[in-house]
């Protein structure tokens, strides 16, 4: 396992700032889906708020390709022999799973010496076994890196004379980043169309009645889901003469990663007063077919 230094407090001041910067995006993301459902996609306030989380973004890749530039440091242990670094592009990102090796400077492989691929953050720390490093010490190689596929897509300029006991940092930069080819089975296979995600709809139905149990016609129903920031209103609908009411709606009007939506009900009346609230008794996980009864309370003289 790779042992890089020890982190720093300004790692730790990166860290923490990343992660509320991430925050950040998440709940402007957030409030951008929001406002979408309720206004439109193209409403003012949804595109300064698609552009403020698009800037957080930004933000957040920048401060993580900062991080993970940060010069590491490697130690070899007794009579092996190390070769760490970071292998990234123009723009900083590093360069996942390519394969580092090194070749005699007549541009063979060296097999007894084997590879290490990189990270996701483009680092690597190839550690060389001492019986091995006792072969290769004294000796002048090329560092390459490779796709996974064998191809060479760098080759450092300056040979790399290796010794026992030491340490070698070897920084690469692949230039432009561009899409590394990684050929698979899967690529040559082709695949069946994907058919659309079926609409998934949910209803809630009920009776709004009186103290005494008698219906009440001509009520607005409103019908929310409960949310810990921002509350959906996912229908609303007048009772018939009957009292009876049917409110209808899809998983996209409610889901943060929900599967059922946590409803609660206000009943208005045609002035807009406010008849009942049942937000202190939400009904969480909510069938998808459900049906209630909403007992206005008893008025007052």
């Amino acid at each position: 396992m790779a042992q890089y230094r020890e982190s720093k407090p300004e790692d730790d001041a990166f860290k923490r700032l990343s992660d509320l910067q991430r925050l950040g995006q998440a709940l402007f993301e957030r409030e951008a889906g929001r406002l979408a459902r309720k206004h439109g996609i193209n409403d003012p306030r949804v595109q300064r708020m698609i552009r403020t989380a698009s800037g957080a973004g930004d933000m957040l890749s920048a401060l993580e390709t900062a991080l993970e530039a940060a010069p590491e440091e490697v130690q070899a242990d007794q009579d092996e022999i190390v070769i760490y670094g970071r292998v990234a592009y123009d723009d900083l990102k590093g360069a996942a799973s390519v394969v580092v090796a090194i070749e005699d400077t007549e541009r063979r492989v060296v097999p007894a010496a084997g590879s290490t691929t990189t990270e996701t953050n483009g680092r690597f720390a190839w550690r060389i076994p001492p019986k091995v490093a006792a072969k290769l010490a004294g000796k002048d190689y090329i560092v390459t890196v490779r796709t996974r596929s064998g191809e060479v897509i760098y080759r450092t300029a300056e040979t790399v004379r290796l010794d026992v006991n030491r340490a070698f940092n070897v920084e690469v930069n692949l230039g432009a980043h561009k899409p590394i080819r990684r050929p698979s089975a899967e690529s040559a296979t082709p695949k069946p169309p994907q058919q659309p995600a079926e609409t998934v709809n949910y209803s809630v139905s009920g009776r709004v009645v009186d103290a005494d149990g008698k219906p009440v016609a001509g009520v607005l129903v409103r019908v929310y889901d409960k949310d810990v920031r921002y509350d959906d209103l996912l229908g609303a609908v007048l009772t018939n003469r009957k009292g009876e009411f049917t409110v209808t709606y899809r998983r996209q009007d409610f889901s943060e990663g929900e599967e059922l939506a946590d409803l609660y009900f206000v009943v208005v009346d045609a002035d807009g007063k406010e008849l009942l609230s049942t937000v202190d008794h939400v009904r969480f996980n909510a069938d998808r077919i459900t049906f209630v009864i909403l007992t206005l309370p008893r008025e007052v003289e």
